[in-house]
């Protein structure tokens, strides 16, 4: 995956980077390519391919501004490029669970939003709070233990499929509040408006969204470090409830 590559393609851009950095804005591009066929059995024979170019952005507010009320306060954005067919639908004849990573099943698009959020941590990271456009499915349900090959490590399909869970990188107007007691110990829970996949391919077409109710997940998070490489070991128990439409 490309968070565990290390370097850049272009070590020149090293010295400025690391002044814009100083300065309260970091960024990263990033390209992941894949390739899939099938060889037998499903619809037919065959291979396709998917790519994804993404731009990753964190602007330091306190930096930025040399304000102090600001100081601690982050704003992420994540805009992306996702093209190409999917093997799954195209020759296997599976259309809900994906083969490859960087398809989406909202369909391509040129310059889709992916995520747009402010986060700050407070008490020496025991509580964080994050507000903005977020996908559910990075914050909650997902686990090493999910992780699959070719794939993210992200919810379950069970959770993934109802309407109510924004799947990356679609995203929805929420927030979350992290709580943090213990090393081993996490309770997460939040708000979140809800409304059809289908809708908004590109995540800028905010006004055209239509809400048909509020999520209010809540999960509690075990995750002890054990064996001679102190790895984490995670167990969850989470809860998600969905108002009816008629709430907003």
């Amino acid at each position: 995956m490309s968070e565990q590559a290390g370097g850049n393609l272009v070590p020149a851009l090293k010295p400025w980077r690391e002044r814009l950095r100083d300065k309260g804005f970091s960024f990263e591009f990033t390209y992941k390519g894949e390739g899939m066929g099938n060889i037998a059995g499903g619809i037919s024979k065959g291979m396709d391919y998917t790519h994804e170019v993404r731009a990753s952005m964190l602007f330091d507010l306190g930096r930025l501004t040399d304000w102090h009320p600001l100081e601690g306060w982050y704003l992420h954005g994540i805009v992306m490029n996702r093209e190409g067919r999917q093997v799954g639908w195209d020759h296997v004849g599976e259309r809900n669970v994906l083969l490859t990573e960087v398809w989406s099943i909202h369909g391509p698009a040129a310059a889709r939003l992916a995520d747009l959020y402010l986060e700050k941590s407070f008490l020496n990271n025991r509580i964080n709070i994050n507000v903005g456009r977020i996908a559910i499915t990075h914050t909650y349900a997902t686990s090493v233990l999910l992780c699959t090959f070719m794939t993210m490590c992200s919810a379950p399909m069970a959770i993934r499929e109802p309407a109510g869970w924004s799947v990356y990188p679609k995203t929805s107007w929420g927030g979350t509040l992290r709580f943090r007691p213990t090393r081993d110990l996490t309770l997460r829970t939040g708000i979140y408006r809800i409304g059809p996949k289908v809708q908004d391919n590109t995540g800028w077409a905010w006004g055209s969204e239509t809400a048909t109710g509020i999520q209010t997940p809540i999960e509690l998070t075990w995750e002890p470090l054990s064996g001679p490489r102190s790895s984490p070991a995670i167990t969850s128990l989470a809860m998600g409830t969905i108002p009816p439409p008629t709430l907003i």
